[in-house]
């Protein structure tokens, strides 16, 4: 659409067709948890399409919580990508926490971790892990953790700092010394 400098739809350039009207997706929230320090840190799930609340779910949770990157935001698809919607298609529930250190939250945030990466951010990720396990429909005995590049550096250290937290890591491209 194009917009006047008021707001107002001037004209429409293009109507799309939503290309995933054939697939069934889980449903995606965002909202946010309290780090430590009582900073909000956001964080996005996404759950199996027809969830049944009764019974347990596996989580896989994404993480890169790095330097000039968010994962979760306000936009489409809250920021994931699909092959997240078809972790959940399989019965899983997917969880992203963008933790201190990760772009677009302001200096302060994003220099948290500065001289001491993987401790800040280390800990948020175990706030989001403190959460899902509080939800009834978590199977807190199959948590999985996988990231990429940054992502791939923080599954390395949880699973290796944390080894009774996660069941499985699978670390892309990890960023190690």
């Amino acid at each position: 659409m194009l917009n006047t400098t008021d707001g107002k739809v001037q004209q429409t350039l293009l109507t799309a067709n939503n290309p995933l009207t054939q697939y069934t997706l889980g449903e995606t929230t965002i909202f946010p948890i309290k780090a430590e320090d009582g900073t909000d840190l956001y964080a996005r799930m996404i759950t199996p399409p027809n969830m049944d609340k009764n019974k347990k779910y596996p989580v896989v949770v994404y993480v890169y919580g790095g330097p000039h990157v968010q994962l979760v935001t306000n936009s489409w698809l809250g920021g994931a990508n699909l092959w997240m919607h078809l972790m959940a298609q399989k019965g899983y529930i997917v969880f992203t926490l963008d933790s201190r250190g990760s772009g677009d939250r302001g200096q302060a945030f994003e220099q948290a971790t500065f001289r001491q990466l993987g401790t800040v951010e280390m800990q948020d990720q175990l706030r989001g892990v403190e959460h899902l396990k509080s939800l009834p429909y978590v199977d807190a005995e199959r948590l999985g953790v996988h990231g990429w590049s940054f992502g791939g550096f923080m599954t390395t250290s949880l699973m290796t700092r944390h080894p009774d937290v996660f069941k499985v890591g699978v670390a892309g491209g990890p960023v190690i010394d």
